[in-house]
This record gives C-alpha cells, sequence and structure tokens, in this order.
C-alpha cells in the first residue's frame, strides 16, 4: 500500500488471494533484480513520470505479472521541492511517448490522437502550469516522431 500525503494512492484488496494489477506506485514497489535486469529496467526515455506502466507491458511480454504486495503501508512524502511544472511536463510528455512505443499498429493512429487531445483538454482545465502540459504534449509529439523507428510493434 502506498500513502501519499495521507491519501491512499495504492491497495491491495482485502481478499485470500493473488492480485494482479496493470500497474504500480513508482514510490512503493519491489519488483524482483533478474527481472528487472531481463526486462531491460525502466525506459530511459520516460524519465520521471510514466515509467512504472511501460515496464509493466514489458514484464507482461516477458511472462511476468505484476501483483499488489501485502506488506505493511508506507507512507510516501513529496519533497517539499518538487516542481509541479516539470512534473506536469514530463507527465504529459510521457503519455504521448508511452502510447507512441506501446500501443500495436492499426490501433495507434487513433490512440495516439486521443492521447494528445486528452493532453491539450488536461492543460486548458487543469489550475496550475497548463503551460507546461501543453508544452510536454507538443515535446511528446516531437520525441515520438523522432524515435518512431524504434517502436518493437
Amino acid at each position: 500500500m502506498c500513502v501519499v500525503d495521507r491519501v491512499v494512492r495504492q491497495r491491495a484488496s482485502r481478499s485470500a488471494g493473488v492480485e494482479v494489477i496493470d500497474t504500480f506506485v513508482g514510490a512503493a514497489h519491489a519488483i524482483r533484480r533478474d527481472v528487472f535486469l531481463n526486462t531491460g529496467g525502466y525506459d530511459e526515455r520516460l524519465f520521471y513520470m510514466g515509467e512504472e506502466a511501460d515496464l509493466c507491458l514489458r514484464m507482461l511480454a516477458c511472462g511476468y505479472v505484476v501483483r499488489s504486495g501485502c506488506a505493511d503501508p508506507i507512507e510516501h512524502h513529496e519533497s517539499p521541492n518538487r516542481s509541479f511544472a516539470r512534473a506536469n511536463f514530463y507527465g504529459r510528455r510521457n503519455d504521448v511517448l508511452f502510447a507512441c512505443h506501446n500501443v500495436p499498429m492499426p490501433y495507434l493512429p487513433l490512440h495516439l490522437s486521443g492521447t494528445i487531445f486528452n493532453g491539450v483538454r488536461t492543460a486548458m482545465t487543469h489550475a496550475e502550469h497548463p503551460g507546461q502540459m501543453l508544452l510536454g504534449t507538443l515535446q511528446g509529439c516531437v520525441d515520438c516522431f523522432r524515435s518512431f523507428r524504434d517502436r518493437s510493434r
């Protein structure tokens, strides 16, 4: 379980079995070292915000699943120096890059259009740093174009 500023962000259900999930909060996780290394670890292109889902997809492609842990909760406190403008920029940028590198054809054009639309919509309705979100979405498009040949699907 991960608690950020007294708000529970991730928690295993109370059921008795193993709970498989699609992704995790990076502030509270453990991964077997051999699995992390065999799947290539975190994609450096997704620096800061959003790299967990990409890793989870690559783990699944290698036959591994992500499961909720049952350890006692941790409480994660954000740094008082955290740059929300930076987080908003990279969050939107990485949304576009995640789609660009993980959504298979023929679904990519529609999915990428929706991701870009949602990034712009979020920027326009977000109270803080809309310019950073718009720039992040634009930078994601530029980076997607530059790295498109690296797609594996």
